[in-house]
Formats: C-alpha cells, structure tokens, sequence
C-alpha cells in the first residue's frame, strides 16, 4: 500500500493529524466489524495490531495479515479458541488469567 502501515506512518514525519488518525481508527474498526459480523463466515483476525493495518494513497485503513485468522461458522453465537498473535499485543489479563473477554 503506497503510505505503508499504521505502524510505520506514527513514525514517519510529518505525523499524521488528529483527523486523519480518527479516519484511519474508524476504518479499521469498520473493516473488523464486516469480518466479524457480515461475512458469510465469521472471520477471526487474532493478530490486530498496527503493523497489520495497511493504507492507502488516502490514509484509508485496509485490514491485512490473515495468516492466523480463523473462519466461524455465522450460526456460532459463541467460540473458545486458543489465543494466537504477538505476544505483545495480547491483553494483560489473557497473559494473566488465561480467559479472554
């Protein structure tokens, strides 16, 4: 993607302004609720982070990196799965408890 990832966008100067950030956040957010919720398949990212959230000539957010993503059936209303991802990007309390939310 031609500004490359939201990683390497919050490091490159000039930095990006609030409403283009706010843009950016609002497209990712749109991007997992349409895997999540209106794919005929669920789809399950499990590694979201900002090196996976790539944009374009616009700064439009583009959801990317589904090598661990896991397909659920759209009638599942509930699923265990074992965590999978960055261990750096995996919430506190998973570490902790080994229970996510």
């Amino acid at each position: 993607m031609s500004n490359g990832s939201v990683a390497s966008r919050l490091k490159a100067k000039p930095t990006l302004d609030y409403e283009t950030r706010k843009r950016i956040a609002l497209g990712a957010a749109r991007g997992l609720l349409y895997l999540h919720e209106h794919c005929d398949n669920k789809i399950i990212h499990r590694d979201v982070k900002a090196a996976n959230i790539l944009l374009d000539d616009y700064c439009e957010a583009v959801v990317a990196d589904f090598v661990l993503a896991k397909l659920l059936d759209h009638r599942d209303t509930h699923v265990t799965t074992a965590m999978r991802g960055t261990v750096s990007h995996i919430a506190p309390e998973y570490l902790l408890t080994g229970q996510s939310s």
